[in-house]
């Protein structure tokens, strides 16, 4: 929840817009993992990690992930849970602009997810065609979040979150070295501090796919088309806006003229749309690379 009681110690406090960030801290963390694999039927995946930063309280994570394979259909069920933490970045903490008639300044507080997904994924025809749904769940406590809900002129705060969603992915390799795949993921989000419905930049729908060649050992082609739907943004502080939505292609192909050698070119949005992921920054539009690239 947001904090209004009194100026907070004098490292929290907010600077102003045109003041240098002069700031440094280190963290110190330790992270244990182990691999488990029965029969070559059963994956799990346990690990453990320790983070103490400078300024913030310890904390100890924990995460698990594991797959069962069914031997009459190959199919295989996989689920995984872990938790997060993080704390605010130096600029989060110290870059917020300031305000005479301002609320005191905000005491950032690290933030914590527990996460949790659960998935089948289906082989077909010698798996050349494989079916994948996973449904997903990030549960967020003192999320890190910027928005204009405490001040017309937005601030980073922290607030308790949700997001959740399911995912389909299929692949099929018709012929050899010819690959198609594509992905849709749908995501529904909340605000669950101040009740605002769907959180900003988080579009509900995403799709997208991918076809890709590889032919006479040494080239490569690959095309790439991705769609964002529609999401909300900033209009004019305070208010929000759903932004239209976008797409956009992209093509790398690439050849081995030696064993050592490789030449490559790549095209992204080569159809040239005019689009923003985030409102107010427009990305590139059609940018093209090329090169060689020496392999010793």
């Amino acid at each position: 929840m947001p904090y209004f009681g009194g100026w907070p110690p004098n490292e929290w406090n907010t600077m102003r817009p045109d003041s240098a960030i002069d700031r440094s801290e280190g963290t110190w963390a330790a992270y244990a993992q182990n691999h488990l694999k029965i029969m070559k039927r059963i994956y799990v995946i346990t690990g453990l990690r320790y983070t103490k930063p400078a300024r913030f309280d310890p904390r100890l994570d924990y995460s698990i992930s594991g797959s069962f394979i069914l031997p009459w259909s190959e199919t295989r069920l996989k689920s995984s849970l872990g938790t997060g933490y993080k704390v605010p970045s130096l600029y989060q903490r110290y870059s917020t602009f300031e305000r005479y008639d301002r609320l005191t300044p905000y005491y950032l507080r690290p933030e914590k997810t527990l996460s949790w997904d659960a998935g089948v994924e289906q082989p077909l025809w010698k798996d050349r065609v494989v079916l994948e749904v996973n449904y997903y769940s990030i549960a967020y406590r003192n999320m890190i979040y910027y928005d204009t809900i405490l001040d017309s002129w937005g601030r980073y705060y922290n607030i308790n979150a949700i997001t959740r969603g399911v995912e389909c992915i299929a692949t099929l390799k018709p012929v050899e070295g010819l690959s198609l795949s594509g992905h849709y993921t749908y995501t529904q989000s909340n605000n669950k501090t101040f009740h605002s419905g769907e959180m900003i930049r988080r579009p509900k729908h995403r799709a997208g796919f991918s076809i890709n060649y590889a032919f006479l050992s040494r080239g490569n082609v690959n095309l790439g088309f991705t769609y964002c739907g529609r999401q909300k943004d900033y209009w004019k502080y305070p208010y929000t806006s759903y932004m239209s939505p976008w797409f956009k292609f992209d093509l790398a192909v690439s050849w081995w003229i030696i064993e050592q050698l490789q030449a490559f070119f790549r095209a992204e949005n080569f159809t040239n749309e005019n689009y923003e992921e985030v409102r107010g920054y427009r990305m590139p539009r059609a940018s093209f690379y090329g090169g060689l690239k020496a392999v010793f």
